[in-house]
């Protein structure tokens, strides 16, 4: 396990005669007991505060920082988590079961908190963008190296639209706010570097995007969103390739002969 358990010594023996060397972890049951009640009503009051701000910016329209309020309230709750199991772990049920239910109706609230911006219909591409660049950033973390940010593409034409450009700034901008990283808008790049793509793609009434980081091959980071065609078409912003506009006109000229 990764858990941390406060308290925990460890003392180590070598036989000699036999060349083994053994281990011992021993903790205090009753400093862990107290140590983990206290994180876990520590967390849980800091997890109301982050679904009442969250709450209050979706009040304000204010969906990037509901987003963050909500999402910084998962790491609380899973770190309470932990602390329950570890109380379980030393018998002291007791104390876990009023825990667990409040934990839990906590999880569920965030997560509809999440779910429901991530699916509302009013977002526009900046809050789209913010969301999927949040969503990098949680699974990337800290990241001192440099990152090349390409122009997400159509499906799987490889080709790029006015939306294209437009959804790459607010994400490149989006990601220098959560992570302050370094990135990079330019398609030259060592093959060992850190590369930003995707592609979109129609889905009943709205456009999905899926954004991935890549190193030599191997997915860093990926996340999906969602932006509503209605949005665009008001405000007159293409989302379909010109090339492929023009390939189309070409196919409904028909030739005569005179």
């Amino acid at each position: 396990s990764s858990a941390k358990i406060t308290g925990m010594k460890v003392e180590r023996y070598y036989d000699q005669k036999k060349k083994n060397v053994y281990a011992f972890a021993y903790v205090d049951k009753k400093r862990l007991a107290y140590y983990s009640r206290k994180l876990i009503g520590a967390n849980l009051e800091k997890t109301k505060q982050k679904l009442t701000e969250g709450k209050e910016y979706l009040a304000l329209n204010d969906k990037q920082n509901a987003l963050k309020s909500f999402y910084e309230g998962m790491p609380l709750l899973a770190e309470a988590e932990e602390a329950q199991w570890l109380m379980m772990a030393i018998n002291r049920d007791q104390f876990v079961e009023n825990d667990l239910k409040e934990i839990r109706k906590n999880k569920v609230e965030i997560s509809k908190g999440i779910s429901r911006l991530q699916h509302s219909k009013e977002l526009n591409i900046g809050e789209a963008a913010y969301f999927v660049a949040y969503g990098l950033f949680i699974q990337l973390n800290k990241c001192s190296d440099a990152i090349y940010a390409e122009t997400i593409t159509f499906e799987n034409t490889g080709l790029d639209s006015e939306f294209s450009e437009k959804w790459n700034t607010e994400v490149i901008n989006a990601l220098v706010k959560t992570g302050n990283y370094n990135i990079k808008a330019n398609k030259t790049h060592a093959i060992d570097t850190k590369v930003l793509n995707g592609n979109y793609w129609e889905e009943g009434n709205q456009l999905r995007v899926h954004m991935q980081l890549i190193q030599n091959g191997n997915i860093l980071a990926a996340a999906e969103g969602i932006i509503s065609l209605s949005w665009l078409n008001n405000e007159g912003l293409a989302y379909f390739p010109e090339q492929l506009v023009k390939i189309g006109q070409l196919q409904s000229i028909s030739l005569t002969s005179v």
